[in-house]
Protein backbone atom coordinates (compact mmCIF):
# COMPACT_ATOMS: atom_id res chain seq x y z
CA UNK A 1 0.00 0.00 0.00
CA UNK A 2 1.57 3.68 -1.21
CA UNK A 3 1.67 6.57 1.02
CA UNK A 4 -1.10 7.99 -0.26
CA UNK A 5 -3.52 5.62 0.32
CA UNK A 6 -2.05 4.71 3.81
CA UNK A 7 -2.46 8.71 4.48
CA UNK A 8 -6.16 8.67 3.32
CA UNK A 9 -6.90 5.60 5.71
CA UNK A 10 -5.24 7.41 8.75
CA UNK A 11 -7.08 10.48 7.96
CA UNK A 12 -10.69 9.03 7.23
CA UNK A 13 -11.74 7.77 10.98
CA UNK A 14 -14.83 9.82 11.74
CA UNK A 15 -14.72 12.67 13.92
CA UNK A 16 -11.50 12.46 14.66
CA UNK A 17 -10.25 12.22 10.71
CA UNK A 18 -8.01 15.24 10.88
CA UNK A 19 -5.61 13.94 13.36
CA UNK A 20 -2.51 11.75 12.78
CA UNK A 21 -1.77 9.63 15.76
CA UNK A 22 1.18 8.27 16.93
CA UNK A 23 0.68 4.98 15.35
CA UNK A 24 -0.23 6.31 12.17
CA UNK A 25 2.86 8.26 11.80
CA UNK A 26 4.99 4.76 12.76
CA UNK A 27 2.89 3.64 9.78
CA UNK A 28 3.66 6.12 7.50
CA UNK A 29 7.70 6.24 8.52
CA UNK A 30 7.46 2.19 7.60
CA UNK A 31 7.03 2.85 4.23
CA UNK A 32 10.38 4.80 3.80
CA UNK A 33 12.68 2.99 6.80
CA UNK A 34 11.98 5.39 9.58
CA UNK A 35 10.65 5.21 12.83
CA UNK A 36 10.27 6.07 16.51
CA UNK A 37 8.68 9.66 15.33
CA UNK A 38 7.03 12.09 17.87
CA UNK A 39 3.68 13.28 16.87
CA UNK A 40 4.73 16.73 18.11
CA UNK A 41 7.56 16.58 15.63
CA UNK A 42 7.90 18.01 11.89
CA UNK A 43 8.06 15.13 9.75
CA UNK A 44 9.06 15.01 5.66
CA UNK A 45 7.85 11.66 4.58
CA UNK A 46 8.93 10.91 0.96
CA UNK A 47 7.87 7.81 -0.64
CA UNK A 48 8.28 6.07 -3.60
CA UNK A 49 4.74 7.21 -5.58
CA UNK A 50 6.22 10.95 -5.27
CA UNK A 51 3.98 11.99 -2.32
CA UNK A 52 5.71 13.76 0.53
CA UNK A 53 4.01 14.62 3.47
CA UNK A 54 4.82 16.86 6.59
CA UNK A 55 3.33 16.38 10.00
CA UNK A 56 3.39 18.95 13.05
CA UNK A 57 1.51 18.25 16.17
CA UNK A 58 -0.27 15.12 14.99
CA UNK A 59 -1.75 17.09 11.49
CA UNK A 60 -0.46 17.05 8.33
CA UNK A 61 0.19 20.48 7.65
CA UNK A 62 1.96 19.80 4.13
CA UNK A 63 1.55 17.66 0.85
CA UNK A 64 2.87 17.23 -2.15
CA UNK A 65 2.28 15.00 -5.17
CA UNK A 66 4.89 14.93 -7.98
CA UNK A 67 4.34 14.38 -11.61
CA UNK A 68 3.36 10.67 -11.83
CA UNK A 69 1.98 10.55 -8.23
CA UNK A 70 -1.16 8.96 -7.20
CA UNK A 71 -4.15 11.18 -6.34
CA UNK A 72 -6.76 8.01 -6.65
CA UNK A 73 -9.54 10.44 -4.33
CA UNK A 74 -8.90 13.85 -4.58
CA UNK A 75 -12.43 14.91 -2.81
CA UNK A 76 -10.33 13.05 -0.08
CA UNK A 77 -8.15 16.04 0.33
CA UNK A 78 -10.96 17.81 1.95
CA UNK A 79 -10.36 15.59 5.11
CA UNK A 80 -6.96 16.99 5.69
CA UNK A 81 -8.52 19.84 7.69
CA UNK A 82 -4.89 20.79 9.22
CA UNK A 83 -3.81 21.03 5.66
CA UNK A 84 -1.74 24.56 4.99
CA UNK A 85 0.54 24.24 1.90
CA UNK A 86 -0.83 21.72 -0.90
CA UNK A 87 1.73 21.44 -4.18
CA UNK A 88 0.01 19.37 -6.95
CA UNK A 89 1.99 18.37 -10.43
CA UNK A 90 0.81 16.36 -13.36
CA UNK A 91 -1.99 14.97 -11.86
CA UNK A 92 -5.74 15.22 -12.86
CA UNK A 93 -8.01 17.08 -10.67
CA UNK A 94 -11.34 17.11 -12.02
CA UNK A 95 -13.24 16.11 -8.77
CA UNK A 96 -10.91 17.26 -6.45
CA UNK A 97 -12.10 19.30 -2.40
CA UNK A 98 -10.28 21.28 -0.45
CA UNK A 99 -10.24 22.07 3.65
CA UNK A 100 -11.12 25.45 5.03
CA UNK A 101 -7.33 25.24 6.19
CA UNK A 102 -5.61 25.60 3.27
CA UNK A 103 -3.37 28.88 2.15
CA UNK A 104 -1.20 28.21 0.30
CA UNK A 105 -1.65 26.12 -3.35
CA UNK A 106 0.69 25.12 -6.33
CA UNK A 107 -0.26 23.64 -9.43
CA UNK A 108 1.62 22.72 -12.19
CA UNK A 109 1.04 20.17 -15.42
CA UNK A 110 -2.34 19.20 -13.91
CA UNK A 111 -5.48 18.13 -16.15
CA UNK A 112 -9.35 18.75 -15.61
CA UNK A 113 -8.50 20.94 -13.00
CA UNK A 114 -11.95 22.16 -11.24
CA UNK A 115 -10.59 25.67 -10.43
CA UNK A 116 -13.77 27.23 -9.01
CA UNK A 117 -13.25 24.73 -5.88
CA UNK A 118 -10.62 27.34 -4.71
CA UNK A 119 -11.63 28.14 -1.68
CA UNK A 120 -11.82 31.63 -0.22
CA UNK A 121 -9.36 30.92 2.71
CA UNK A 122 -6.17 30.56 -0.14
CA UNK A 123 -4.08 33.73 0.32
CA UNK A 124 -1.64 32.47 -2.10
CA UNK A 125 -2.12 30.48 -5.06
CA UNK A 126 0.59 29.39 -7.85
CA UNK A 127 -0.93 28.11 -11.61
CA UNK A 128 2.40 26.62 -13.86
CA UNK A 129 2.02 25.06 -17.33
CA UNK A 130 -1.35 24.92 -17.67
CA UNK A 131 -2.86 24.59 -21.33
CA UNK A 132 -5.28 28.04 -20.91
CA UNK A 133 -7.06 29.99 -18.14
CA UNK A 134 -10.05 32.12 -17.49
CA UNK A 135 -9.09 34.11 -14.31
CA UNK A 136 -13.06 34.20 -13.79
CA UNK A 137 -12.78 30.88 -12.66
CA UNK A 138 -11.51 32.04 -9.99
CA UNK A 139 -14.50 33.96 -8.46
CA UNK A 140 -14.48 31.74 -5.83
CA UNK A 141 -10.75 32.88 -4.15
CA UNK A 142 -11.84 35.88 -2.59
CA UNK A 143 -8.69 35.68 0.02
CA UNK A 144 -6.23 36.03 -2.37
CA UNK A 145 -3.34 38.15 -1.69
CA UNK A 146 -0.76 36.67 -4.45
CA UNK A 147 -1.50 35.04 -7.74
CA UNK A 148 1.43 33.92 -9.79
CA UNK A 149 0.20 32.76 -12.95
CA UNK A 150 3.26 31.53 -15.28
CA UNK A 151 3.32 29.47 -18.79
CA UNK A 152 0.05 29.28 -19.43
CA UNK A 153 -2.20 31.48 -21.68
CA UNK A 154 -4.35 33.70 -19.90
CA UNK A 155 -6.78 36.28 -22.22
CA UNK A 156 -7.09 39.03 -20.24
CA UNK A 157 -7.42 40.69 -16.73
CA UNK A 158 -10.44 42.17 -16.61
CA UNK A 159 -11.56 39.27 -14.25
CA UNK A 160 -10.05 39.86 -11.33
CA UNK A 161 -12.20 42.95 -10.19
CA UNK A 162 -13.38 40.00 -7.35
CA UNK A 163 -10.38 40.33 -6.06
CA UNK A 164 -9.53 43.49 -3.91
CA UNK A 165 -7.24 41.64 -1.41
CA UNK A 166 -4.91 40.94 -3.96
CA UNK A 167 -1.11 42.76 -3.42
CA UNK A 168 1.11 40.73 -5.38
CA UNK A 169 0.37 39.75 -8.95
CA UNK A 170 2.41 38.03 -11.69
CA UNK A 171 1.18 37.02 -15.04
CA UNK A 172 4.03 36.15 -17.16
CA UNK A 173 4.37 33.81 -20.77
CA UNK A 174 0.89 34.29 -20.87
CA UNK A 175 0.23 36.04 -24.22
CA UNK A 176 -1.25 39.32 -22.21
CA UNK A 177 -1.57 42.14 -24.59
CA UNK A 178 -3.43 44.37 -22.45
CA UNK A 179 -3.83 45.76 -18.97
CA UNK A 180 -6.93 46.49 -18.49
CA UNK A 181 -8.44 45.77 -15.33
CA UNK A 182 -5.73 46.41 -12.99
CA UNK A 183 -7.47 49.29 -11.63
CA UNK A 184 -9.74 47.66 -9.77
CA UNK A 185 -6.96 46.17 -7.64
CA UNK A 186 -6.14 49.25 -4.93
CA UNK A 187 -4.00 47.33 -2.98
CA UNK A 188 -1.97 46.20 -5.17
CA UNK A 189 1.95 46.71 -4.90
CA UNK A 190 3.72 44.25 -6.92
CA UNK A 191 3.03 43.30 -10.68
CA UNK A 192 4.95 41.23 -12.56
CA UNK A 193 4.14 40.82 -16.87
CA UNK A 194 7.35 39.99 -18.27
CA UNK A 195 7.45 37.78 -21.20
CA UNK A 196 4.59 38.68 -22.80
CA UNK A 197 3.31 41.34 -26.04
CA UNK A 198 2.81 44.36 -24.41
CA UNK A 199 3.40 47.39 -26.65
CA UNK A 200 2.20 50.01 -24.14
CA UNK A 201 0.39 51.30 -20.86
CA UNK A 202 -2.30 53.24 -21.92
CA UNK A 203 -4.84 50.50 -21.25
CA UNK A 204 -3.86 50.82 -16.79
CA UNK A 205 -6.39 52.95 -14.63
CA UNK A 206 -5.50 55.28 -12.35
CA UNK A 207 -7.01 53.96 -9.42
CA UNK A 208 -3.62 52.40 -7.73
CA UNK A 209 -2.85 54.24 -5.47
CA UNK A 210 -0.27 51.94 -3.47
CA UNK A 211 1.91 50.43 -6.58
CA UNK A 212 5.52 50.13 -5.94
CA UNK A 213 6.89 47.47 -7.99
CA UNK A 214 6.64 46.49 -12.20
CA UNK A 215 8.25 44.18 -14.09
CA UNK A 216 7.74 44.60 -17.87
CA UNK A 217 10.89 42.98 -19.12
CA UNK A 218 10.88 41.16 -22.24
CA UNK A 219 7.36 42.34 -23.80
CA UNK A 220 7.34 44.61 -27.28
CA UNK A 221 6.84 48.08 -25.85
CA UNK A 222 6.96 50.55 -28.12
CA UNK A 223 5.42 53.77 -25.23
CA UNK A 224 5.75 53.56 -21.35
CA UNK A 225 5.34 57.14 -20.72
CA UNK A 226 1.94 56.77 -19.04
CA UNK A 227 3.37 54.60 -16.05
CA UNK A 228 4.61 58.67 -15.00
CA UNK A 229 1.06 58.99 -13.55
CA UNK A 230 2.22 56.52 -11.20
CA UNK A 231 4.80 58.57 -8.83
CA UNK A 232 4.78 55.69 -6.09
CA UNK A 233 6.40 53.42 -8.24
CA UNK A 234 10.02 53.10 -6.86
CA UNK A 235 11.02 49.70 -8.96
CA UNK A 236 10.95 49.61 -12.72
CA UNK A 237 11.84 46.92 -14.89
CA UNK A 238 11.87 47.68 -19.02
CA UNK A 239 14.57 46.05 -20.23
CA UNK A 240 14.17 43.35 -23.38
CA UNK A 241 11.72 45.91 -25.20
CA UNK A 242 11.50 48.52 -27.80
CA UNK A 243 11.92 52.10 -26.05
CA UNK A 244 13.57 55.02 -27.33
CA UNK A 245 12.60 56.95 -24.33
CA UNK A 246 11.79 56.36 -21.11
CA UNK A 247 9.21 57.41 -18.21
CA UNK A 248 11.05 59.21 -15.07
CA UNK A 249 9.95 56.72 -12.45
CA UNK A 250 12.09 54.34 -14.71
CA UNK A 251 15.03 56.25 -14.09
CA UNK A 252 15.04 58.11 -10.68
CA UNK A 253 16.92 55.04 -9.23
CA UNK A 254 20.26 53.60 -8.95
CA UNK A 255 21.29 51.61 -11.98
CA UNK A 256 17.51 51.71 -14.52
CA UNK A 257 16.12 48.52 -15.55
CA UNK A 258 16.64 49.81 -19.31
CA UNK A 259 19.27 48.02 -21.19
CA UNK A 260 18.19 45.92 -24.46
CA UNK A 261 16.32 48.77 -25.85
CA UNK A 262 17.04 50.57 -28.85
CA UNK A 263 17.16 54.11 -27.02
CA UNK A 264 19.17 53.18 -23.62
CA UNK A 265 23.24 53.39 -25.47
CA UNK A 266 22.14 57.32 -26.14
CA UNK A 267 20.84 57.89 -22.47
CA UNK A 268 23.59 55.74 -20.77
CA UNK A 269 25.76 57.95 -23.17
CA UNK A 270 24.32 61.42 -22.24
CA UNK A 271 24.62 60.31 -18.74
CA UNK A 272 28.02 60.17 -18.52
CA UNK A 273 28.89 63.44 -20.38
CA UNK A 274 26.82 64.79 -17.42
CA UNK A 275 28.39 62.77 -15.25
CA UNK A 276 31.99 64.48 -16.55
CA UNK A 277 30.59 68.29 -16.64
CA UNK A 278 29.15 68.06 -12.97
CA UNK A 279 32.99 66.65 -11.99
CA UNK A 280 34.20 69.56 -14.17
CA UNK A 281 31.82 71.99 -12.12
CA UNK A 282 32.16 70.45 -8.55
CA UNK A 283 36.25 70.96 -9.26
CA UNK A 284 35.76 74.52 -10.24
CA UNK A 285 34.03 75.24 -7.31
CA UNK A 286 36.10 74.03 -4.85
CA UNK A 287 38.86 75.92 -6.19
CA UNK A 288 39.45 79.63 -3.87
CA UNK A 289 38.19 82.68 -6.17
CA UNK A 290 41.58 84.09 -7.77
CA UNK A 291 42.41 80.31 -8.71
CA UNK A 292 39.10 79.54 -11.27
CA UNK A 293 41.11 79.62 -13.91
CA UNK A 294 42.82 76.40 -13.08
CA UNK A 295 42.26 73.39 -15.59
CA UNK A 296 39.48 71.36 -14.93
CA UNK A 297 39.81 67.66 -14.70
CA UNK A 298 40.28 66.39 -18.51
CA UNK A 299 39.49 63.08 -20.03
CA UNK A 300 40.35 63.95 -23.50
CA UNK A 301 43.16 62.46 -25.72
CA UNK A 302 45.19 63.24 -29.17
CA UNK A 303 46.58 61.53 -31.87
CA UNK A 304 49.77 62.75 -33.76
CA UNK A 305 50.62 65.83 -31.91
CA UNK A 306 53.07 67.81 -32.40
CA UNK A 307 53.76 71.11 -30.06
CA UNK A 308 56.61 73.61 -29.99
CA UNK A 309 55.56 76.62 -27.20
CA UNK A 310 57.92 78.92 -25.57
CA UNK A 311 57.88 82.26 -23.07
CA UNK A 312 59.52 85.49 -22.88
CA UNK A 313 59.18 87.83 -19.84
CA UNK A 314 55.22 87.99 -20.08
CA UNK A 315 54.95 87.12 -24.06
CA UNK A 316 53.66 83.36 -23.99
CA UNK A 317 53.58 81.42 -27.66
CA UNK A 318 53.46 78.48 -29.56
CA UNK A 319 52.01 76.39 -32.25
CA UNK A 320 50.62 72.78 -32.30
CA UNK A 321 48.99 70.55 -34.71
CA UNK A 322 46.69 67.11 -33.77
CA UNK A 323 45.72 64.57 -36.29
CA UNK A 324 42.81 63.96 -34.18
CA UNK A 325 41.11 65.19 -30.79
CA UNK A 326 38.98 63.25 -28.18
CA UNK A 327 37.29 65.10 -25.37
CA UNK A 328 38.33 67.59 -23.23
CA UNK A 329 41.99 68.26 -23.15
CA UNK A 330 44.74 70.63 -21.60
CA UNK A 331 47.00 72.38 -24.16
CA UNK A 332 49.98 73.71 -21.76
CA UNK A 333 52.00 76.56 -23.76
CA UNK A 334 54.58 77.58 -21.18
CA UNK A 335 55.96 76.51 -17.39
CA UNK A 336 56.19 79.54 -15.03
CA UNK A 337 57.02 80.30 -11.72
CA UNK A 338 53.40 80.49 -9.06
CA UNK A 339 53.73 83.80 -8.66
CA UNK A 340 54.01 85.19 -12.07
CA UNK A 341 50.63 82.88 -13.50
CA UNK A 342 48.83 84.10 -10.31
CA UNK A 343 50.07 87.93 -9.18
CA UNK A 344 48.16 90.07 -11.86
CA UNK A 345 51.09 92.22 -12.62
CA UNK A 346 53.09 89.67 -13.64
CA UNK A 347 50.55 87.53 -15.26
CA UNK A 348 51.03 86.48 -18.85
CA UNK A 349 50.10 89.36 -21.69
CA UNK A 350 46.73 88.43 -23.42
CA UNK A 351 46.76 86.65 -26.77
CA UNK A 352 45.12 86.02 -30.38
CA UNK A 353 44.55 81.89 -31.11
CA UNK A 354 44.36 81.24 -34.69
CA UNK A 355 42.40 77.85 -34.87
CA UNK A 356 41.49 75.72 -37.99
CA UNK A 357 39.74 72.42 -37.94
CA UNK A 358 39.78 70.07 -40.65
CA UNK A 359 36.89 68.10 -39.53
CA UNK A 360 34.14 67.89 -37.10
CA UNK A 361 33.65 70.74 -33.99
CA UNK A 362 36.23 71.75 -31.50
CA UNK A 363 35.67 74.21 -29.02
CA UNK A 364 38.89 76.65 -27.70
CA UNK A 365 38.62 77.63 -24.03
CA UNK A 366 40.13 80.54 -22.35
CA UNK A 367 40.47 81.72 -19.34
CA UNK A 368 37.77 82.83 -17.17
CA UNK A 369 36.88 86.42 -16.55
CA UNK A 370 33.94 87.93 -14.92
CA UNK A 371 31.86 87.48 -17.73
CA UNK A 372 33.13 84.30 -18.04
CA UNK A 373 35.17 81.85 -19.87
CA UNK A 374 36.12 83.23 -23.85
CA UNK A 375 34.90 80.31 -26.22
CA UNK A 376 34.56 79.89 -29.77
CA UNK A 377 33.92 76.72 -31.36
CA UNK A 378 35.61 76.43 -34.88
CA UNK A 379 33.87 73.90 -37.31
CA UNK A 380 35.17 71.80 -39.97
CA UNK A 381 37.09 73.39 -42.47
CA UNK A 382 36.68 76.53 -41.06
CA UNK A 383 39.54 78.75 -38.63
CA UNK A 384 38.57 81.73 -36.36
CA UNK A 385 40.37 83.71 -33.90
CA UNK A 386 39.91 83.59 -30.13
CA UNK A 387 41.44 86.90 -27.83
CA UNK A 388 42.00 86.70 -24.20
CA UNK A 389 44.59 84.84 -21.22
CA UNK A 390 45.90 82.39 -21.09
CA UNK A 391 44.13 79.98 -18.36
CA UNK A 392 46.95 78.99 -15.74
CA UNK A 393 47.56 76.47 -13.09
CA UNK A 394 50.43 77.08 -10.49
CA UNK A 395 52.81 76.05 -12.45
CA UNK A 396 51.99 77.05 -15.98
CA UNK A 397 49.64 78.54 -18.62
CA UNK A 398 47.62 77.07 -21.65
CA UNK A 399 44.23 76.93 -22.90
CA UNK A 400 41.50 73.97 -23.15
CA UNK A 401 40.70 72.54 -26.35
CA UNK A 402 37.35 70.42 -26.87
CA UNK A 403 36.11 67.98 -29.75
CA UNK A 404 32.39 68.65 -29.30
CA UNK A 405 29.57 65.52 -30.63
CA UNK A 406 32.79 63.17 -31.38
CA UNK A 407 36.10 63.62 -32.63
CA UNK A 408 37.97 66.63 -34.41
CA UNK A 409 40.09 65.90 -37.28
CA UNK A 410 43.02 68.06 -38.33
CA UNK A 411 43.47 70.86 -35.88
CA UNK A 412 46.33 73.12 -36.27
CA UNK A 413 46.67 76.18 -33.89
CA UNK A 414 48.99 79.52 -33.71
CA UNK A 415 49.09 81.32 -30.50
CA UNK A 416 51.17 84.50 -30.02
CA UNK A 417 50.48 87.82 -27.87
CA UNK A 418 47.91 90.40 -29.07
CA UNK A 419 50.20 93.04 -29.46
CA UNK A 420 52.16 90.99 -31.95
Amino acid sequence: MGLWATLMGCAGRGPASAQVQEGDLRALAALVGRSSLSADQLVDLPDSDGVTVSVAGGRVVRLAVAAGGRLDHPRSLARLEGLEELQLVGVELSEWQLPASLRTLRVARATAVDWASVPPTVDHLAITEQTSLELAQLAGATGLSQLHVSQTPVSGLAALAGHPHLRSLTVKSAGLQSLAGLDALPRLVSLDVSHNALVDFRDLGLALPVWAELDASHNALRSAAHLDAYPTLVDVDLRHNQLHTFPGVALAGVGPKITDNPGADTWFAAQQRRRQQAAVEARRAELPTDHRAVRPPTQGRVVRARVSRGHAGSRVFGSATYGRVHGLMWVELASLDPTDVLAPERRPEPVRVEVSVGSGTLRVWLAETEAGHPTRDVVGGASTVVRGRLGGGTHGVGLWLEAVDGPAADVTLQVRPTRD
